[in-house]
């Protein structure tokens, strides 16, 4: 069986997805640079004009990866589609995360005052501030906002409105 043009393109497409996954997971490099990578694969001296494809790429990939979400969460083939899907149903509990029901001992709460740290939940935020050919003009379409672990925007504007304004904010 002989495969079309298109046929060989959508599997080469696919390959070419599953190694960014896989690569960028173990490399740890980011998109950015594994598009200049592939641009680099494409012509190495510099001399053709090539017309990027970086944006088309990065909507690729988030695609790719919310594809992949909803096949780890058990929708892939689900009859109902998206429109079925509750809020948070794809999210993953912590296993590490102390949870009095799943992998605290009972009586935790008495345990000596030297052992609490190990029933303490701490939580970490990181940030990146390198962006590169970011654009303030680009239309970020949300895929499945509430499925996972980001809500609904329309209930956190909601939300916010009725907080009114805060001076200070402590995050402990």
């Amino acid at each position: 069986m002989a495969f079309t043009k298109f046929q060989f393109i959508f599997v080469i497409a696919l390959l070419l997805l599953t190694l960014v996954s896989n690569y960028s997971i173990l490399s740890k490099l980011s998109a950015h640079q594994f598009y200049c990578a592939l641009e680099r694969g494409t012509d190495n001296t510099g001399l053709l004009n090539l017309q990027t494809q970086y944006v088309s790429f990065l909507h690729i990939i988030r695609e790719w990866q919310n594809l992949k979400l909803l096949k780890h969460g058990g929708h892939a083939h689900d009859p109902s589609g998206t429109d079925g899907m509750k809020p948070g149903e794809l999210a993953i509990t912590c296993p590490a995360c102390p949870d009095p029901d799943i992998n605290l001992p009972p009586n935790w709460e008495k345990s000596p005052q030297e052992l609490q740290y190990l029933y303490t939940y701490f939580q970490a935020n990181d940030t990146n501030f390198r962006l590169k050919n970011h654009s303030n003009t680009v239309i970020d379409v949300d895929l499945g906002t509430g499925w996972s672990y980001f809500v609904e925007n329309e209930p956190y504007k909601q939300f916010l409105a009725q907080q009114g304004a805060q001076t200070k904010v402590i995050i402990q």
